[in-house]
């Protein structure tokens, strides 16, 4: 099923952003480290060339969470809209007991892994909002926050601008940008 969430650059510090979500009722549910690395049959040169969208739809994600110790291959299917803003995604993922075998495998079948990204994320709560504030190595601080079952019926749109709306009103110093895509900014740092 595809869903909707926006990523918002955060450029508060984490001590601050902590202090402002505590302040607003927000609890703190879980903590845990990502590494996702990002494979795509396409040479790291051509990649820098092509749209965000064609990138993703090339890739393959291998993500390692920690404490979890869980380790998965991901498909990203995302629909962009002509302006490069991400409207929607569906994720496949498969959940796997090898991450070294899945990167050889990879490799063997031609695959480069041409971006790696480390964070740790914190997931805050409060009543029905949900979201994960990712403290991105070498990016920066970014908020995930995905729709939730108030936004049934609204089109990916709306609920784009509704997702933005209740993050604004947290009073934390967000980017404009809220279809942030960290991989691509991480390949472009490469240029």
């Amino acid at each position: 099923m595809k869903k909707t969430e926006i990523t918002v650059e955060v450029f508060d510090n984490a001590n601050k952003i902590r202090e402002i979500l505590v302040d607003r009722g927000f609890v703190l549910i879980k903590s845990f480290m990502l590494e996702d690395e990002y494979f795509s049959r396409i040479d790291l040169e051509t990649l820098k060339g092509l749209p965000y969208a064609d990138i993703l739809a090339s890739s393959f994600l291998l993500r390692r969470e920690s404490p979890a110790d869980i380790a998965e291959i991901i498909y990203k299917d995302k629909t962009v809209n002509d302006k490069g803003l991400v409207l929607e995604e569906e994720k496949t993922t498969i959940i796997i007991d090898d991450i070294d075998k899945a990167k050889a495998l990879f490799t063997r079948a031609g695959l480069n892994n041409w971006c790696s990204l480390r964070n740790n994320s914190e997931v805050y709560k409060k009543g029905d909002i949900e979201f994960a504030v990712q403290f991105v190595d070498e990016l920066g601080v970014f908020i995930e926050f995905e729709e939730n079952d108030s936004m049934k019926g609204l089109s990916p749109e709306e609920k784009l601008r509704s997702l933005y709306e209740e993050l604004s009103m947290l009073g934390l110093t967000l980017g404009k940008d809220y279809s942030v895509k960290k991989p691509y900014l991480k390949l472009l740092k490469t240029i």
